[in-house]
């Protein structure tokens, strides 16, 4: 069971967009001229939000705001590369 010419395809262009994504992002992270103290490190969270399963992603959700209100409670996280704590 293959994919055929058409799943070819259409992973192809997935796997092209996913590198797009990928390089636009670590462009914007080392642009020239972005200062460390500029730079904002974003932890994110993937949770579904729709369908079937979105009153479980809305837990995932609560669950991450209130892991991260605790987190910064108590100082944050010391990111030794920055030298400093990093925001959740």
């Amino acid at each position: 069971m293959g994919l055929g010419a058409n799943g070819r395809k259409l992973a192809a262009i997935v796997a092209v967009v996913v590198i797009l994504v990928a390089a636009i992002g670590v462009y914007q992270l080392y642009k020239p001229g972005a200062k460390p103290e500029e730079t904002t490190i974003k932890i994110g969270i993937v949770a579904p939000t729709t369908g079937g399963m979105s009153k479980t992603g809305k837990d995932m959700w609560q669950a991450a705001q209130l892991a991260a209100k605790e987190i910064n409670e108590a100082g944050g996280v010391y990111v030794e590369s920055l030298g400093k704590n990093l925001t959740i």
